[in-house]
């Protein structure tokens, strides 16, 4: 209700004033035109009850509410300036955010670490560790061809190469007679979850400084040897180095006491086959005793080769390998008996030894079967 000189004032609605009918009141400007605004805004609003406000509409300067014809068109340039101070805030936000994150937390790493290849091997050091030409890495060890990284800080020195499998804890022989103390039993584990490898922790080496740690993978190429010389908190590190080892020769194989055994084992039966085909091919062609005696006594060399190889490898707790040394010792001294009745032409002898030594055959074939 508007009330302008004794004028009552309804939406959509007007009357007169209260006067005597004989005078009839002329238009007055103070009462029509305030009449004809709050009509306006009485149709707008009603036309206009559907129309979304802006956000934060109570908050606006007065001007921004104001209803009426034009309402509906607002300067540009303020909202522009608006939407600028809304991305400001947001930026400001933003900085505050990253700036009260720890500082670990404050960027990811620029770029992740590359792997370093080498030797049939390769390997994927954390961030900062470098490469390194140094020669002899670990005390005792003969590693030429071996990937070296270097951590600045502490000297923390990662090594990996090849190896023989020279004894049955997968360790080369250089280092195991470099140790004061025999390595404990080791830790059997997966390198990157593929590589069935041992763990030797904490290994004793006189005259140096920090911790030496040794992860050995064996395959049939040889064993991938992974080592760790330095202080124990890098050497952390260090055993994430060596879970991403890959190697690019040979296949895995499973990590035991025998298995240095069993690596060796093939070859040298190889070699004892190739002797005694050899020595078939010569006693065919043979005319004389001598001829005789020193084709077969080729076969026994060959078993004694095998022997020597093998007999530092046999574990005890693999009691298979053990007869496999013994018959392979037995089989040399067979056939060096064969070349001492060629050579002597004593055939109750000949014949008596080539029985013995077809039995011996016999018998390691069966061992070796025990073996697969």
């Amino acid at each position: 209700m508007l009330t302008a000189r004794g004028c009552i004032v309804r939406s959509g609605s007007l009357k007169r004033p209260r006067t005597s009918r004989s005078r009839i009141a002329a238009p007055n400007r103070f009462v029509i035109a305030p009449l004809s605004r709050a009509i306006a805004r009485s149709r707008l609003r009603r036309r206009s009850a559907g129309r979304p406000r802006p956000p934060s509409h109570r908050r606006l300067p007065r001007w921004w509410r104001r209803e009426g014809v034009h309402a509906w068109r607002r300067p540009r340039h303020l909202l522009l300036g608006a939407s600028g101070i809304v991305l400001v805030i947001a930026g400001a936000s933003a900085a505050f955010t990253l700036a009260s994150r720890p500082a670990d937390e404050a960027a990811p790493d620029k770029a992740p670490a590359r792997p370093v290849t080498g030797y049939g091997l390769t390997v994927t050091p954390q961030r900062g560790w470098l490469r390194s030409s140094d020669a002899s890495p670990v005390p005792g060890t003969r590693l030429s061809a071996s990937l070296v990284l270097i951590e600045p800080l502490s000297k923390t020195r990662v090594v990996a190469a090849w190896a023989a499998a020279t004894s049955p804890t997968l360790l080369p022989q250089g280092l195991l007679r470099e140790l004061t103390q025999p390595p404990d039993n080791p830790v059997k584990l997966r390198l990157g979850g593929q590589l069935p490898a041992y763990y030797y922790r904490d290994l004793s080496l006189p005259g140096i400084r920090g911790r030496l740690d040794v992860y050995a993978a064996p395959t049939t190429a040889g064993v991938a040897v992974v080592a760790c010389l330095g202080e124990p908190s890098p050497l952390e590190e260090c055993a994430d180095t060596a879970d991403t080892l890959r190697v690019a020769r040979g296949q895995p194989v499973r990590a035991d006491p025998g298995t240095a055994f069993r690596l060796h084992l093939a070859p040298r039966m190889d070699a004892v086959d190739a002797a005694r085909e050899r020595t078939r091919r010569l006693l065919q062609t043979a005319t004389t005793p001598q001829e005789q005696a020193a084709a077969t006594m080729a076969v026994s060399v060959a078993y004694r080769d095998a022997v020597r190889v093998l007999a530092p490898l046999a574990h005890p707790s693999f009691g298979g390998t053990l007869g496999v040394v013994g018959q392979l010792r037995a089989n040399a001294a067979a056939y060096a008996r064969l070349s001492a009745d060629l050579r002597a032409q004593d055939d109750a002898a000949l014949a008596r030894d080539r029985e013995a030594a077809l039995a011996g055959e016999a018998r390691l074939k069966t061992v070796l079967s025990e073996q697969r």
